[in-house]
């Protein structure tokens, strides 16, 4: 069962005896070390060691605390508690994906063909075209297909609806889409805007609320993806939280990365930098350059096309740690808020910073409890660097009931914190 418990202040780190000089079963297990009055702890008490608490929760997870000793008296007392009521610094789970999956909505006659339209809300058209490859073409046609016959406009929700998509896949390219009316655009699944367009050299996804009334953007959100996956990774959070007068720009990743193909549709899986285990600060950074510049032209270009919009630039993993490095090292812009999602422990330019580069900087920074990656800890450390520098944290680490991963949960804060620029 699992119990709250509050601590007297005792070191625990060498508490092994249960009474007198006997040993406990777990005599030789890890212990959590010191704890002080008024800590709670999470944990199990087992039947056969009815004195010792097992703890259930990072950072001391598996280690042992003595509940009563028999000189010091009594460790640890069971308080009552308000069930189900999470810690306030964590976000609970409530399960889902940012990932689209499909579902066929209908089917209809049409020349000759099985025509179908597909409920693609939420997913980018990269996405879409992985499914309609599997969902309609023969392996043998896949590859030819999804290299030559994608033409740019399939890719833009405002010249081509997703009924289309699926009637130009179904009938092998032979129906085309039809124009938009005069001076009008096709509704978006899900009121979502999505085209493709390259900047500063990166191909991105430009994802904008649909409305009656164009406006210009207020707020332009750059969000890098991490490694070792699809460039269009990141496109449920954006989808997630759009915003009137909110433009998302989706930079894919210069590299490709090593291994197997990303899925059967062959899109390649990427990379901002050829990154392994062991790598040194200096091995890292040295890698980074290339990536750092071509996120600064990506940015860059972004502005130009809202020149009158605040900027929020962040990123995931491997994607956070280079806009992290793109805030620090240009000079040309500033973004007004920075968003750090599980970052992993590399923050050499960060360290080396001169001044307070992150003045005027609102920060977010969010780390799963489970995340093996990047634990907790390497983003609390982030944190504090940035606070160093001058970074003005917009809350405190984001805990969350998850991994290396961004679940929908983390999306809504992440909605919230752009809230503040609008």
């Amino acid at each position: 069962v699992v119990t709250r418990f509050a601590l007297d202040d005792v070191v625990q780190g060498s508490l092994q005896a249960e009474s007198g000089s006997a040993k406990t079963a777990f005599a030789d297990a890890p212990m959590a070390g010191a704890k002080n009055f008024g800590d709670v702890l999470h944990g199990e008490v087992m039947p056969s060691t009815p004195n010792w608490l097992m703890l259930s929760e990072p950072p001391n997870k598996g280690s042992f605390v003595m509940i009563k000793h028999p000189q010091h008296g009594q460790l640890l007392e069971s308080v009552e508690i308000t069930p189900n009521v999470p810690d306030p610094e964590v976000v609970e789970a409530t399960g889902g994906s940012l990932k689209k999956s499909f579902e066929i909505k209908q089917g209809r006659k049409a020349c000759g063909a099985n025509i179908k339209s597909v409920d693609a809300n939420g997913s980018s058209r990269d996405a879409l075209f992985d499914h309609l490859c599997i969902q309609e073409l023969l392996v043998d046609f896949r590859l030819d297909f999804r290299t030559n016959k994608l033409p740019d406009e399939l890719f833009n929700s405002d010249e081509v609806d997703d009924t289309e998509c699926v009637t130009w896949f179904a009938t092998n390219a032979q129906i085309k889409p039809l124009p938009p009316k005069k001076g009008k655009r096709k509704k978006p699944a899900g009121g979502v805007r999505q085209r493709v367009e390259y900047l500063g050299g990166l191909r991105c996804i430009i994802a904008e609320t649909d409305s009656e009334v164009d406006q210009p953007p207020q707020l332009v959100v750059v969000l890098a993806h991490g490694i070792h996956v699809l460039g269009d990774d990141l496109f449920g959070l954006a989808h997630r939280v759009a915003k009137e007068r909110v433009r998302f720009v989706l930079p894919q990743a210069p590299e490709e990365s090593p291994g197997p193909l990303g899925n059967e549709c062959y899109r390649k899986t990427r990379q901002w930098f050829a990154w392994s285990e062991g790598d040194s600060p200096e091995e890292v950074a040295a890698r980074m350059k290339g990536a750092t510049s071509l996120l600064v032209a990506c940015v860059e270009a972004s502005l130009e096309a809202a020149p009158n919009a605040k900027l929020v630039l962040g990123g995931f993993s491997q994607g956070a740690l280079v806009a992290l490095a793109v805030t620090l090292s240009c000079s040309r812009f500033k973004p007004a808020g920075l968003v750090q999602l599980c970052p992993p422990a590399c923050h050499q330019d960060l360290d080396a910073a001169d001044g307070l580069p992150l003045a005027g900087v609102s920060v977010m920074v969010a780390a799963g409890l489970h995340d093996e990656t990047a634990p907790v800890a390497m983003g609390e450390d982030l944190l504090q660097k940035c606070e160093a520098a001058g970074g003005a944290a917009a809350m405190p680490i984001l805990r969350f009931n998850g991994g290396h991963e961004v679940t929908p949960d983390v999306a809504d804060v992440v909605g919230e914190f752009l809230e503040d620029f609008m």
